[in-house]
C-alpha cells in the first residue's frame, strides 16, 4: 500500500472570496426579479472579501443565501407580497452587514494549525 495523503480543508484568499461573491448571486438567487436587479450597485465586494476572512466557500454560500432571505422575509414582512407586480428589493450592503454581525468562520484558524501540522508531520519523505 502506498503512502496516504491527508485532505485538509482550505480557506479562499481574499482575491478568490471577492471573485466568488460577485458569482454568487448569478448562481444562487431565486429568479424573483431580472438579474440586473438583484444586487445594489452599493455591495462592495471587495469590503465583503476582507470582512468574510477565514470563511469557508461554504460559509460564504451560506452568507448570501441568509442575505437573500433576509431580503425575501423583508418584502413579506411588509405585505408586498400581496401585490403581483412587487419584487423585493436588491440586495444592498446593508443587508450583507446585517447578517454578517451574527456570524463567524465555520472553521477556526487553530483548527486549520492543526490540520497543517498533522500533515507536516505525515509528509513521506
Amino acid at each position: 500500500m502506498g503512502p496516504r495523503r491527508a485532505l485538509h480543508p482550505t480557506i479562499p484568499k481574499e482575491n478568490l472570496r471577492s471573485t466568488t461573491s460577485r458569482q454568487s448571486p448569478h448562481g444562487h438567487v431565486p429568479d424573483l426579479c431580472p438579474e440586473s436587479e438583484i444586487l445594489q450597485n452599493n455591495v462592495d465586494f471587495a469590503e465583503l472579501a476582507r470582512r468574510t476572512e477565514g470563511y469557508s466557500g461554504g460559509d460564504i454560500r451560506d452568507l448570501f443565501q441568509s442575505t437573500q432571505i433576509k431580503v425575501v422575509r423583508d418584502f413579506f414582512q411588509r405585505g408586498a407580497a400581496n401585490d403581483l407586480n412587487a419584487i423585493p428589493d436588491p440586495i444592498t450592503m446593508e443587508d450583507f452587514e446585517t447578517i454578517i454581525i451574527g456570524r463567524r468562520p465555520s472553521v477556526s484558524q487553530n483548527i486549520i494549525k492543526r490540520y497543517y501540522d498533522w500533515d507536516e508531520s505525515f509528509k513521506a519523505s
